[in-house]
């Protein structure tokens, strides 16, 4: 398109743009020229004169001389055919004084160099005059013509453009995926795109001048009843009354026939039913979600009752067997063989690690219904309070605590996190070397991170998975007493904050338990 003519360009200026280089005047360089012809034609009038005209009287000659000038005005201009007519009146001045010349024998007369002088001068005025008023004419001429040539391609070329417009709309419109429909001011149907013939079933010729509110649904009055240029969803109906759901997309338009509304519709039916399929399957996720939290609830509740009342019928027997074993070690000591003494000192001992393990699974069980209050908390006060409470079993430990640590969490469940950490930090220190326990902050990942460092035994990283479950150990009891839930209460108290921690350790040089 835009090969043939200048989309969106100003026909008009190039138009005065080329009136005015018809219109200018002839540059000084051509009337130079055009006077050094008329001169040359001049001088070439007279050298042919002589052959023609020798010895003769003015008439002939002068005949012949002026006819040269008119020549010259007539084909040079006005100034050239006055330089001529000057030159020819010198001549016939001289020429009574130029031997073998026409005018030889004239004798000279000053009335009629004058006269000579007034009838060239006045004819080339009055043919230099005539000559301009034809070109003059002619150019007008000319530029009439160019006009009307002009005015006749930009009309050409402004209906290829307008062709090519309609051509493009057309395109537009029928190769568009939504349904596109225009309407006058009463609602009857005066534009119906390919797309809106495959949706509704009408073609184009049966769908002109039918009221749009027979295919999809929307009030009238003057226009549609709606806000435009908003996507509003309604209901569409195709030919034998099938339903769907449509989206519409209204456009009023001023058109010179009139106010139009352009209606562009998006078949929804898919998306509606894809709404209406994850609307269901999030109500069935939803049940199964209740129907699986009141099961767990229901095995959480099974299994508490389980482990408290576990606990509770354990502790009695294991207080009667520690009870009994201590009174036949000290009352019937002497009766007692040494190994029947070893014996009994183990089965104490044994049920006292039962009873120890009964409390720390009822502890752990307690942790799932313990209630969560996270506020500010005010971390290095509580990091104090366990040091206390860990320094009495461990009195040549040191545990160094970084002043002003501040978090959000539960005072309770971060007193038993501590403790547990402390504890454990004490207790696996490297043999002949006291424990040093470090708790501080770091940044890490732009978040603050909490750890408790220590100068312990370590262990394999291998094994970090078993750390954190109930009666697993990595050491044997043996060498480290314990009954394997404090790290267990650790990651459940955490966790019940909405936190996480992890541990990282080297054999012989340490372990850091961190969390954010």
């Amino acid at each position: 398109m835009n090969g043939r003519y200048n989309v969106g360009g100003n026909p008009d200026g190039a138009e005065m743009k080329e009136k005015r280089a018809w219109s200018k005047p002839e540059p000084e360089s051509r009337l130079s020229v055009n006077s050094f012809r008329g001169i040359l034609l001049t001088v070439c009038a007279v050298l042919l004169m002589e052959p023609f005209f020798p010895n003769r009287s003015i008439g002939d000659p002068g005949l012949f001389l002026w006819i040269a000038n008119l020549l010259t005005v007539y084909l040079f201009g006005t100034i050239p055919g006055l330089i001529s007519a000057a030159l020819l009146c010198a001549y016939i001045a001289i020429g009574p004084l130029i031997p073998g010349s026409a005018f030889e024998h004239t004798p000279k007369n000053e009335l009629r160099i004058v006269g000579s002088a007034i009838i060239f001068g006045t004819s080339s005025l009055l043919v230099g005059l005539v000559r301009a008023k034809i070109q003059k004419e002619a150019r007008r001429a000319s530029n009439a013509s160019r006009e009307a040539e002009m005015e006749a391609d930009l009309r050409h070329r402004a209906e290829l453009h307008l062709r090519d417009s309609e051509t493009l709309r057309r395109l537009v419109v029928e190769s568009s995926m939504d349904a596109i429909a225009a309407c006058d001011k009463d609602g009857h149907i005066i534009l119906w795109n390919r797309h809106a013939e495959e949706m509704f079933g009408w073609s184009a010729a049966e769908a002109m001048g039918r009221p749009i509110q027979e295919q999809v649904d929307v009030a009238w009055t003057d226009g549609p009843s709606l806000p435009f240029a908003h996507r509003l969803e309604s209901r569409g109906c195709a030919r034998g009354e099938r339903g769907f759901d449509v989206e519409l997309y209204v456009v009023p338009h001023e058109s010179p026939e009139g106010r139009i509304f352009m209606f562009f519709i998006r078949d929804i039916s898919e998306r509606k039913a894809a709404e209406a399929a994850i609307q269901t399957l999030n109500a069935s996720l939803e049940e199964r979600v209740a129907e699986r939290t009141a099961e767990l609830t229901a095995k959480n509740e099974e299994l508490e009752g389980f482990s408290f009342a576990i606990s509770h019928d354990m502790r009695s027997p294991l207080r009667s067997i520690v009870a009994n074993a201590r009174f036949v070690l000290e009352d019937e000591r002497d009766r007692v063989s040494a190994d029947g003494r070893l014996s009994l000192e183990r089965l104490a001992g044994s049920a006292m690690q039962m009873s120890l393990m009964v409390d720390d699974l009822l502890r752990y069980a307690r942790l799932g219904n313990q209630a969560v209050r996270i506020e500010p908390i005010a971390l290095s006060e509580i990091a104090a309070s366990a040091r206390s409470e860990v320094l009495v079993s461990y009195p040549q430990a040191t545990i160094e605590i970084e002043p002003s640590l501040e978090a959000m969490g539960d005072s309770m469940l971060m007193s038993m996190v501590l403790v547990n950490l402390f504890d454990n930090a004490c207790k696996y220190s490297r043999a002949g070397e006291p424990a040093r326990v470090t708790f501080g902050k770091i940044e890490q990942g732009g978040e603050p991170v909490f750890f408790v460092r220590d100068n312990g035994i370590g262990f394999n990283m291998a094994h970090a998975d078993k750390l954190f479950r109930p009666f697993e150990r990595l050491h044997s009891e043996s060498e480290y007493p314990g009954t394997g839930f404090g790290l267990a209460n650790v990651r459940r108290s955490i966790a019940r904050q909405r936190g996480r921690v992890w541990v990282d350790s080297t054999p012989g040089q340490g372990t850091t338990f961190s969390s954010p």
